[in-house]
């Protein structure tokens, strides 16, 4: 079942709503689960009965910032959400950890916090990190696709029937409010405004580099420099950065204006003609 892990929805509309509000009550309903549970000797989750080890003395967090485009009776524009991604691992992988320019396959398990799976995949599924969805298809929810990257992978193998094993995987659990999930969404078996739970297994990385083959890695086409692919746009023709063979709009193509003479991937060492502190190949009038 896959529907429970993707973002379908390119753009939040512009609704009344009480995010900072529903942050507040994902985060108290979070930190109450995760205390009044505990990981038993299979990992699985119990909830404590006998003075067990609650999950809040195992997970690590992260802090996800998100701008909200909204308004309701005292707000009414724009409005940065710092929201906390919960995480546990409980086998580290034998491989690497994914960038946001990766894919990943991965299996899982998903939950609601009164443990209700509302989806299951056991054999791995591929899936870009992107954030948010891209110009190849839709994203990973966020709370997913930042939770992956704390994660290492593992090995595979091929039996002789053809099926695949993942060995030495990484594995563990993402705990998220739904502000990282589908928000304000209903979707089936997921009521709206719903903190969530994965339970994954990273199973393998595909290091992608250079998505538009520009000369430049993808991961370096992060203009902003806020671990976003999808919200870097130089030249304003809705075409991302990382997927755009002219990232300045100028008619020429970037490869051929000298944006990483090194051949290393990264554009620190560009070429400024002009030498205004913008790089030729982002510089339409260079």
């Amino acid at each position: 079942m896959l529907r429970p892990l993707y973002n379908y929805c390119k753009k939040q509309p512009v609704i009344t709503f009480d995010y900072v509000a529903q942050e507040e009550k994902d985060r108290a309903a979070l930190e109450e689960y995760l205390t009044t549970h505990y990981l038993d000797v299979d990992n699985n989750i119990q909830e404590i009965s006998d003075g067990e080890t609650p999950l809040m003395d195992l997970v690590s967090t992260k802090t996800v910032p998100i701008t909200r485009d909204y308004y309701n009776d005292e707000i009414d524009g724009e409005v940065t959400i710092n929201y906390t991604l919960y995480y546990l691992i409980t086998e580290e992988g034998v491989g690497i950890n994914p960038k946001y320019t990766d894919s990943v396959n991965f299996s899982f398990k998903g939950m609601t916090l009164d443990n209700e799976v509302f989806g299951e995949d056991n054999y791995g599924i591929w899936a870009g990190i992107l954030d948010k969805g891209d110009v190849f298809g839709e994203g990973l929810i966020t709370g997913m696709n930042r939770g992956l990257l704390e994660f290492k992978s593992g090995t595979w193998v091929t039996n002789p029937d053809g099926s695949i094993t993942y060995n030495d995987t990484g594995k563990g659990f993402i705990f998220m409010p739904s502000g990282l999930g589908y928000g304000v969404a209903s979707l089936p078996n997921i009521s709206a405004n719903s903190p969530l739970i994965y339970k994954i297994s990273l199973n393998l990385v595909k290091q992608e580099t250079d998505w538009d083959h520009d000369g430049i890695d993808s991961m370096y086409e992060d203009v902003d420099g806020n671990d976003i692919l999808t919200d870097d746009d130089t030249d304003g023709d809705n075409i991302l950065n990382f997927a755009d063979s002219d990232d300045d709009g100028d008619g020429k193509l970037t490869k051929d204006e000298n944006p990483d003479p090194n051949g290393d991937g990264n554009p620190e060492d560009a070429q400024d003609s002009d030498g205004d502190g913008t790089p030729d190949y982002l510089d339409a009038d260079s």
